[in-house]
């Protein structure tokens, strides 16, 4: 999480920071215009949805305050590798029972609802796999 806010919002500050993201476009411009992606590798049971919260909230409320910045952004696409996994990532719609906005604290009650609106645009996409193949 740290270091997806360091790249945004830090590094193209200083000199070896903006070398390092310029690289990062480079690389994003080669194998995939037009869709700049950064990944960020976690061991099991390390909460990756919990910072996929963070990372929704984080973007989706500096998109609200910064409209007119390219930095944050309101639309979101996950991934899924099945149902079952799909289900447990509801977790991160602002109106789930379960939501780990409200139910991690991830962000203030009073500006939960500047998440309500946006992330309507939160996607799930679900990779179904031919068992066939395995």
């Amino acid at each position: 999480m740290e270091t997806a806010i360091w790249l945004t919002e830090v590094a193209p500050g200083y000199a070896i920071g903006k070398r390092f993201v310029e690289h990062l476009d480079k690389v994003n411009q080669s194998t995939n215009p037009e869709l700049s992606r950064l990944a960020l590798k976690l061991a099991t049971s390390a909460r990756k949805t919990t910072v996929m919260a963070m990372i929704i909230a984080w973007q989706t409320i500096n998109e609200v305050r910064h409209p007119n910045s390219r930095k944050f952004t309101r639309g979101f696409l996950v991934v899924s590798p099945g149902l079952t996994i799909k289900d447990r990532l509801s977790v991160l719609q602002p109106n789930d029972p379960y939501s780990y906005f409200k139910g991690r604290e991830l962000v203030h009650a009073k500006r939960l609802w500047l998440l309500g609106p946006t992330l309507q645009h939160l996607i799930f996409f679900l990779v179904l796999m031919d068992n066939s193949s395995r």
